[in-house]
């Protein structure tokens, strides 16, 4: 009919169902911010740096199309991207000394 909206297909929901792996990554890397921030910088580094780690995870274990916007080019240059910034920030998180009050 002309007055009735357009249904909702189930390809019109793929693209919010297809970026969980992102999200997910985001807000474990929030987490550990948000840690960071509370005065726990090693728990808050190693977080923030597992949530990078998730990040790589999904897109090396994930095929291209379910990846979404960790897709950014091949695979083994994206989880080479995201573990040299993982890696560091563990390291980071081992190295630093603790604050002395």
């Amino acid at each position: 009919m002309a007055g009735e909206p357009p249904r909702a297909t189930s390809r019109d929901r793929a693209p919010r169902v297809r970026e969980w792996p992102i999200a997910a990554s985001l807000l474990v890397v929030a987490a550990g911010l948000g840690v960071a921030y509370a005065h726990h910088f090693r728990i808050g580094t190693v977080l923030a740096a597992f949530g990078v780690l998730l990040a790589a995870g999904c897109r090396l274990l994930l095929p291209a199309r379910d990846a979404g916007l960790l897709v950014v080019r091949g695979r083994a240059f994206d989880v080479a991207v995201l573990l040299s910034l993982a890696i560091p920030m563990m390291v980071l998180a081992v190295v630093v000394p603790p604050l002395r009050p």
